[in-house]
């Protein structure tokens, strides 16, 4: 029971990164290139629609991420990354009348 237990807590506590060049993703809306030295995630939404009262416009935006990734997800226009220290990187894309993007 005791060595149930050991490794159990072992496996909780090792975090395993996502980031390894074999885990790249590319599909119709977002490339994420995990590079040795960086990350590089780029997002393509070439949808223009209307739905209630919001309103799609063409996104498009590349970043260069630092490694050790351990989470990301897509909700609406936030993007969030997780890092292993329990960091965050959060972007949320404002969209402006004219069509501008504005990352905030």
């Amino acid at each position: 029971m005791k060595y149930l237990i050991f490794i159990v807590i072992l496996l909780n506590s090792c975090t395993s990164y996502i980031d390894v060049p074999k885990n790249n993703l590319n599909n119709n809306y977002v490339v994420f290139d995990y590079n040795n030295n960086q990350n590089n995630f780029k997002y393509i939404n070439k949808v223009n629609a209307t739905a209630d009262h919001e309103v799609y416009y063409t996104t498009n935006f590349s970043i260069s991420l630092p490694k050790k990734i351990i989470n990301w997800n897509i909700v609406d226009n936030n993007f969030f990354f997780e890092y292993d220290s329990k960091q965050y990187i959060y972007i949320h894309l404002i969209k402006m009348k004219e069509k501008n993007l504005i990352i905030g």
